[in-house]
């Protein structure tokens, strides 16, 4: 394949890309940033209960 009609083909591709709204992109963002904010908040109370069970289990 030549080069030239590769890229021709990259450009043809390209210009068919339906690119996300403004308003879409921030409502996705916003939707990661709840999901990893709930996760990690998730995972520090289940850390510190599960910490706490053990230190009283082996009385430490």
């Amino acid at each position: 394949m030549k080069v030239g009609v590769f890229f021709s083909e990259v450009r043809q591709e390209i210009g068919r890309v339906v690119w996300p709204s403004k308003k879409e992109t921030w409502g996705t963002t916003v939707s990661v940033m709840v999901f990893v904010f709930s996760a990690a908040l998730y995972f520090i109370l289940t850390d510190t209960i599960i910490y706490t069970f053990f230190k009283k289990l082996l009385g430490m």
